[in-house]
């Protein structure tokens, strides 16, 4: 074997050791980390959204709602495919109808969160948003 080879062999093993390290070990963690922000910034921002919808709800203002909560999934479609909001009792206020041609990603790249909220100091029920995004 000439020495030239052998150099670039040892080269050649370093580059593929550091490739297997790169993709084996540091690329799921940032993976992970990556997730782990999306969901808190999705989380963030459904915590924004709390206390429209408190008011809504409490005054009984379900066009209102219904309107906050469209201009929210329009406004966030990129990352968001579906939102509902459920009572305790499991009962739908949004959306009325479910949708039955909507495209939802596969459940390997689906990620649910959902954010309970807490009516009145006296917690009169609690409602649930169901986010679907990728």
């Amino acid at each position: 074997m000439r020495i030239r080879f052998k150099l670039l062999l040892a080269a050649l093993v370093a580059f593929l050791a550091y490739l297997l390290v790169m993709f084996a070990l540091w690329m799921p963690l940032q993976l992970q980390q990556a997730r782990n922000d999306f969901v808190r910034n999705q989380d963030m921002i459904l915590a924004a959204m709390e206390s429209d919808l408190v008011r809504h709800l409490l005054a009984h203002d379900y066009a209102a709602m219904y309107s906050s909560l469209d201009q929210q999934l329009q406004r966030q479609q990129v990352s968001w495919r579906a939102l509902s909001l459920h009572l305790a009792n499991g009962r739908r206020l949004y959306p009325l109808f479910a949708e039955q041609d909507a495209v939802l990603p596969t459940p390997s790249t689906q990620l649910a969160l959902e954010h309970p909220i807490a009516l009145g100091g006296g917690r009169l029920h609690v409602c649930l948003f169901r986010l679907t995004g990728s």
